[in-house]
């Protein structure tokens, strides 16, 4: 199984679910930590634990953490115990079944032609098992 995802804030740091403009008038003063506080929260309470911050392209921005099998159970208490985090609500869970695929790169590498170290383009094929990933919507 491959490690699951995290979405805990938008890109402004705004913890989701906070409605637009309730910043302003008071009703969401305890604002999200940034998703690097978060994770450095989580390692220091868990040991061990091998975390990732993943980027996301889309108009969104929302980035997420990548987090190992090994820890899942642990990491999820802590960010649901947590007082300052609460992550108590799941909205929902996605999963899904990436297939074996074959990727195609082209890379450069150095080879030796006739006595002369010359920098050529070679295309190389990498076999990536499939996997189950499961993406956790946590608030």
């Amino acid at each position: 199984m491959r490690p699951a995802g995290l979405h805990p804030a938008d890109s402004s740091g705004q913890r989701a679910g906070c409605p637009l403009g309730a910043q302003a008038t008071g009703l969401c003063s305890d604002m999200m930590e940034s998703l690097e506080q978060i994770k450095s929260r989580i390692e220091a309470a868990i040991p061990g634990a091998k975390i990732d911050i993943v980027p996301n392209a889309s108009p969104s921005q929302q980035a997420s953490l990548l987090i190992d099998n090994e820890h899942a159970r642990e990491i999820a208490k802590f960010l649901r115990d947590d007082p300052v985090l609460r992550f108590d609500f799941c909205s929902n869970v996605t999963g899904i079944d990436w297939l074996d695929r074959v990727v195609t790169k082209k890379v450069k590498v150095k080879k030796i032609v006739e006595g002369e170290e010359k920098e050529e383009e070679e295309t190389q094929q990498e076999k990536i098992p499939g996997y189950l990933e499961a993406v956790y919507h946590l608030y």
